[in-house]
């Protein structure tokens, strides 16, 4: 396997395999061998799933559709539905930030919350931009969302937030 098709099946660039590699990662040895020295040597919390949009690395891929008003309608929609809401609202730190530099005193489980709300109002914005039925489009559902108290990422969630709020 080459070198190229390796970094892919990792979920990684060429450019980070050959910085493992130069770490020591044995890549003449399969995917296998490379999946557990990650395993062994790098830490989780610096790696693309540890990440609160859980990134696994791989660009989405527009399906093929010919170019037309119909390619540039499919674009426009599969941006406001897929790309902003991994950019924006997987990533609640960025209006942690926002909100702090504004001296905004806010919980990290309140951060959560509000969100969620402009997520909901983004939705709506959107679907009325497309002029189609929320039930109709196909939003990304934000990972972030889904974690609740109890779940086992949840308590580096808050972690994370609280510190960026404080």
């Amino acid at each position: 396997m080459n070198k190229t098709q390796l970094a892919k099946n990792l979920g990684i660039s060429r450019t980070q395999l050959y910085k493992l590699e130069a770490r020591g990662m044995p890549t003449d040895k399969g995917i296998e061998a490379c999946i557990e020295w990650r395993r062994q040597n790098l830490d989780v919390t610096q790696t693309k799933n540890w990440r609160m949009d859980s990134n696994p690395g791989v660009k989405p891929e527009l399906t093929q559709i010919n170019h037309s008003d119909d390619y540039e309608r499919h674009v426009i929609s599969f941006v406001l539905t897929d790309v902003v809401p991994k950019l924006w609202f997987n990533q609640p730190g960025w209006l942690g930030i926002v909100l702090k530099d504004n001296d905004v005193k806010i919980t990290a489980e309140k951060l959560l919350q509000v969100q969620a709300c402009l997520y909901i109002i983004y939705m709506s914005e959107v679907s009325d931009y497309l002029e189609e039925d929320e039930e109709e489009l196909l939003f990304h559902f934000c990972e972030v969302f889904k974690a609740k108290p109890g779940d086992e990422i949840y308590p580096s969630l808050m972690a994370r937030l609280s510190q960026i709020l404080n």
